[in-house]
């Protein structure tokens, strides 16, 4: 998302490699740190985890609300052991307050009573 010419990036997969010190090129790592690139300056920052962020993930869908917030649902979290791949799917959503710079966690109600 972006908000006062800044761009914010969440979590994501980063690939290995043998040349990155993993030990099989088919194997990553999942990340949930925020990450801020300034329009004015052209320089890259690590937002500081403030509030409940959420927990690794890729795969997430995201979007910007109201020009403030970072919304991101679900996404997965890939997992070896030893040689077998274990994937833990999520079906939750969490908002990141671009202006305080916090996460929030959000709760979704179901659908209520229509008419009065």
């Amino acid at each position: 998302g972006e908000f006062e010419d800044t761009v914010f990036l969440f979590g994501g997969y980063t690939k290995m490699g043998k040349a990155l010190g993993g030990t099989d090129e088919s194997r990553g790592m999942v990340h949930n740190d925020t990450w801020c690139f300034d329009l004015k300056t052209n320089g890259w920052s690590k937002v500081r985890k403030a509030g409940i962020p959420p927990t690794p993930r890729c795969g997430f869908s995201s979007a910007v609300h109201k020009k403030r917030n970072l919304v991101v649902f679900g996404g997965v979290l890939d997992v070896y052991e030893k040689q077998d791949l274990k994937s833990t799917f999520y079906n939750d959503v969490y908002a990141f307050r671009m202006d305080q710079r916090r996460w929030y966690p959000l709760t979704l109600r179901g659908v209520g009573k229509k008419g009065g």
